[in-house]
């Protein structure tokens, strides 16, 4: 009796009976994709051929057809349509970065991934989990029950992946230099929205941000409108002559400022340097601001103090009207000095 050890074809003359047994039994024992590790038990075929014929054959073919099923029944589907795209069909970020800095933030760029991830010990849910015949029904809705908060984890984890790859966070994170070419106030809005932006696709993002700019444009131009109004302007010649005019009032207005801020400013000095000299705590309230509103040091107003009372004591006794000491003294701070002196009684 001859036996046959399994040499002849089944399906493919390039592959024999016993080939074939030979890769059915190695994709069960290593799984259906290890194509690498079906091709060592298969000396004579490569991972390429090995691959090739299993799906031509068992999946595509003729066994497929009637051993895959089109249609799973009974799988749950996600009908919620994602907020962002896929993470396959936006484009990686370019940055140029040393790998240095890429050791330092555990960054990698051909994958856009960090070696951290978003809650990374999410794992540990279900490392030590296993499948027992034995379980009964709690423990086994109790296991279910903690897959699922696995997976509630990974789509937390993917959708903030796909927020970051669509909105470029780790390239803007890289632009340590980057100028932005918008205004302060679309900043400051971007600034303030930038919570919304998790729950919104960029091109709506930028969409509600150039709402909002223009929506300020135009209630800044209908207040301007208004005003126009308000003071008497019909037509747009007379609005620019208008704007001219207010824009040389501000302008004098301004420069107005700038010099009572400068005077303010030498005031501020000025009494801080008579504070500093001995002879300003003999003198009263009255005569400290009499000093700071003439910007005289406090010993030259009380020599100029002591002349002025010389003369008025002279012209009592003596009944002359000419100056004799108060001469050297100038003429605008003798005369507010001297009111000064009369107002308080020291002379007559």
């Amino acid at each position: 009796m001859i036996t046959d050890n399994g040499t002849f074809p089944l399906f493919d003359s390039t592959w024999t009976a016993s080939e074939e047994q030979i890769l059915i039994d190695s994709v069960e024992q290593y799984g259906l994709g290890n194509w690498d590790e079906v091709s060592e038990n298969i000396t004579t075929k490569t991972a390429k051929e090995v691959e090739d014929h299993y799906m031509q054959v068992y999946v595509d073919g003729y066994f497929g057809r009637f051993t895959v099923p089109g249609d799973i029944p009974n799988r749950m589907t996600d009908h919620t349509p994602p907020i962002h795209e896929s993470i396959s069909s936006v484009q990686l970020p370019t940055v140029n970065v040393s790998k240095q800095e890429q050791l330092e933030l555990a960054y990698m760029p051909n994958r856009d991934d960090f070696e951290y991830e978003y809650d990374n010990d999410a794992e540990c849910v279900i490392s030590s989990l296993f499948m027992n015949h034995e379980d009964n029904d709690l423990e086994k809705a109790l296991k279910l029950t903690k897959v699922d908060m696995y997976h509630t984890k990974l789509k937390e984890r993917q959708r903030r992946k796909d927020i970051a790859r669509e909105y470029k966070v780790v390239e803007h994170f890289f632009k340590k230099h980057d100028v932005s070419d918008h205004n302060k106030y679309e900043r400051e809005l971007r600034s303030s929205f930038k919570c919304c932006s998790q729950f919104m696709k960029l091109d709506q993002f930028e969409k509600m941000i150039e709402d909002m700019v223009k929506e300020r444009r135009l209630k800044r131009r209908i207040s301007k409108l208004k005003n126009y109004r308000k003071n008497g302007m019909t037509k747009f010649e007379a609005c620019n002559a208008f704007d001219a005019g207010c824009y040389k009032r501000e302008k004098k207005k301004k420069e107005r400022g700038n010099v009572e801020n400068k005077f303010l400013k030498d005031a501020d000095s000025s009494s801080s340097d008579m504070r500093q000299q001995a002879e300003y705590s003999l003198l009263a309230g009255k005569e400290k601001q009499l000093c700071h509103s003439m910007k005289l040091p406090p010993s030259k107003y009380m020599t100029s103090k002591l002349l002025i009372i010389k003369d008025a004591i002279m012209k009592q006794h003596t009944g002359q009207n000419k100056l004799r000491y108060s001469l050297v003294v100038e003429k605008p701070y003798r005369r507010r000095i001297s009111n000064c002196l009369q107002e308080n009684g020291w002379i007559s």
